[in-house]
């Protein structure tokens, strides 16, 4: 009998809420809603991985539309230094994750797609 080796990748919980809560934002569907109550509700988040968080949701905000950006950055997230000057590189047309991110996390994102798409088509 043939042994077959099957593998699993898992995606990192605050990458996959901060997507989450991008659609959420942005497409505003109750299913976006239902899953963030349910991440809430579940506490999913520890103190570490909340502030971790946040960078991802700037960071997915970043790459989505500046209409929501500025809306959710005035209403309901109060940003760092760093991810200021984050923000105002990027709508620059200068992408600077090292604002946000280092280590493991800033390898992640340095070459983004969306992200790099998005400063070779900066208006």
């Amino acid at each position: 009998m043939m042994k077959v080796r099957e593998e699993i990748t898992n995606v990192i919980r605050r990458y996959l809420a901060s997507g989450k809560i991008n659609a959420l934002l942005t497409r505003t569907a109750a299913r976006d809603l239902y899953d963030m109550n349910n991440m809430v509700r579940f506490d999913l988040f520890d103190e570490l991985e909340s502030f971790l968080l946040r960078k991802c949701i700037l960071f997915y905000l970043t790459i989505s539309s500046d209409e929501v950006l500025d809306t959710y950055l005035t209403r309901l997230l109060v940003i760092s230094d760093s991810e200021c000057r984050y923000l105002e590189a990027f709508r620059s047309g200068e992408y600077r994750p090292e604002l946000l991110f280092s280590g493991d996390e800033l390898a992640r994102v340095v070459n983004h797609s969306m992200a790099l798409w998005k400063m070779q088509n900066h208006k």
